[in-house]
Order: structure tokens, then sequence, then C-alpha cells
């Protein structure tokens, strides 16, 4: 830190305090970063489709269960007329007086009544797969309506992001110009030390002095110290974390 003290103690002199466009230049480039983030992040969540794929996934699965269920409950619906059509033709032979024989009537009796329980089976099994077919219905329903809803948001937010995204890249080439204009400002070995200090300490490089210490680690400086901020054109590094201070 010694050496960055050196470097900071030579005199410069210019209208403006080379602390304040060190502190001008601080502005830009982090506004500058700020912007090049958020077209990043907008990029991003242009780019980003989740939501909409797993709302397809979604329709798609409500959709292959509806099939399931219409053919189940088709099949259920086959199997009770079937049995129904069973128990016709059995009660047709067993009362239609075709049939005289005494053994064979009692057979007649004993299947119609084995055709009837299980009709009460394959009635209950029917009544599953109208609930069943119910359910896939409602489901399915509810995905494309989900699905709807997303694909309306998307537009409207990818709209949204679009305008944004517009705006931040004019803003970086505005910010660019005007960077441009303040780096010229700027002492080329002040310039190293900032840069420098931005690897070392951070973003913030040059940071205000406020109530006589340094806003960034807090120390608190002597009169004479507070008073090479705020009247010295050279900049004065803070004796405690070295970045740059700058009375505002």
């Amino acid at each position: 830190m010694r050496t960055l003290l050196s470097c900071l103690s030579n005199p410069y002199n210019r209208s403006m305090s080379r602390a304040s466009s060190l502190y001008r230049l601080q502005e830009l480039d982090l506004e500058l970063e700020a912007s090049k983030n958020r077209i990043q992040s907008i990029e991003a969540e242009l780019a980003d489709d989740e939501a909409l794929g797993k709302a397809q996934k979604a329709v798609d699965a409500g959709e292959e269960a509806l099939v399931t269920a219409r053919s189940a409950n088709l099949a259920a619906e086959h199997a009770f007329a079937s049995q129904q059509e069973k128990i016709k033709a059995t009660e047709s032979r067993l009362y239609g007086g075709t049939v005289t024989n005494p053994k064979e009537l009692q057979d007649l009796q004993l299947e119609s009544e084995a055709l009837k329980r299980y009709l009460e089976t394959l009635e209950e099994r029917l009544l599953e797969a109208m609930l069943d077919l119910d359910e896939a219905q409602k489901n399915a329903e509810k995905a494309r309506q989900s699905l709807t809803a997303v694909e309306a948001r998307q537009i409207e937010t990818t709209a949204q992001l679009r305008g944004e995204l517009s705006s931040f890249k004019e803003k970086v080439g505005r910010l660019k110009v005007e960077r441009e204009a303040a780096f010229g400002d700027v002492d080329q070995d002040d310039l190293k030390i900032y840069e420098h200090l931005r690897g070392y300490v951070g973003e913030h490089a040059v940071v205000l002095m406020r109530s006589g210490s340094c806003s960034a680690c807090g120390v608190d400086l002597g009169q004479s110290q507070q008073q090479e901020v705020r009247n010295n054109e050279v900049p004065f590094a803070c004796p405690q974390c070295g970045r740059i201070l700058y009375a505002g």
C-alpha cells in the first residue's frame, strides 16, 4: 500500500480534482457494468422457456391420460353391454319355452344368476371408468388452460423484456461515449492506481468521506487528513484500506 500512497502524493493540477475525475469514471464504470449484467440477465430470460416446456409437457401427459381413460371407458361399456346381451339370451332360453328339460332349465337358471352377479362387477368397473374419464377430462382441460395462460404471460413478458433490452443497449452505447469523455479527464498515473485498486479491493476503488470517516472501512481521519481530502488536488488514499477518498 505504501507504493499506492507514494503514487497518489504526486501533485497534479486541474480545475476538476483528480479524485472527482476518478469518482466520475467509477460511477460510469459501475453503471456500465450493471447495464451489461442486466442485458445478460434479460437475454437469459428470453432464452429460458422452462415454464412453457413444463406447461406443454403437462398438456401432453393430460392428453395421453385422457386417451387411456376413454379407451378404458369404452372397454368397460362394451363389457357391460355384452354381459347384458348374454343375460338376455340366457333368460330368453330359460323363459321362452323352447327348453323343457328340468336339468337344462336348472343349469340355465344358475347361469343367469352367475351372469347377473358378474354384471354387478362390470357395472362397478364401468362407474370407475366413467369417474376416471371425467377426472382425466378435467385434468386435460386444466392443463390446456394453464398452457394458454403461460403462453399469454410469455408473450407479455417477452415484449417487456425486449423493450427493456433495447433501452439498456442504448444506455450502454451512451455510457461508453460518456466514459470516453470522462476518461480524458483522468491522469494516466491515477488511472493505473484506480485499475489496480479495483482488482485489489473490488469495484469501489474511490469512496466518499462521510463525517470525517472512510465510508468503506470506517476509519476516522484526523482534521489535517480531512482537509487534504477536501482541498488537495492530489488524490488522498485511506490510511487503512487504501481506497481513494473523495469529499463529494
